[in-house]
């Protein structure tokens, strides 16, 4: 499944589909029934989702089409950049680009953070000495 540059792939999935109100616009370039809306997507079984700034790995997932979230389930690993989180259960927010990874009980998240590589800039006042 496609959304813009959001991409959601599993072994199976579930689209749920909403009657839309009468007299309610179907989103341009729809290309279901101008009538029905999706709401909600299951995927089950070696889900992957990637957008432009991370990609996502779990056992299980929801996206909530209407809260722009993915709830991610077992053998969660978040990975953005060099950095990666591991846990059993992660809310993605598409809209604000935030994720979160929640532990379950009796269970621990598990990270590896890679500092930014880039120099610090320059001190103008010690490099650019006045005479």
């Amino acid at each position: 499944a496609v959304q813009g540059d959001i991409r959601l792939r599993a072994d199976t999935l579930k689209v749920h589909y909403r009657q839309r109100p009468p007299g309610q616009q179907a989103p341009a370039g729809a290309a279901v029934d101008p009538q029905t809306s999706i709401h909600r997507i299951d995927a089950v079984g070696r889900v992957f989702i990637s957008s432009p700034e991370e990609t996502a790995r779990g056992d299980v997932g929801v996206y909530d089409v209407e809260k722009r979230t993915i709830l991610l389930e077992g053998q969660v690993v978040l990975t953005r950049g060099d950095n990666v989180l591991r846990g059993n259960r992660a809310t993605m927010d598409l809209a604000s680009g935030r994720s979160v990874m929640a532990p379950t009980a009796g269970e621990r998240v598990h990270g590896l953070f890679v500092p930014n590589r880039e120099p610090p800039p320059a001190n103008p006042k010690l490099t650019n000495p006045k005479p």
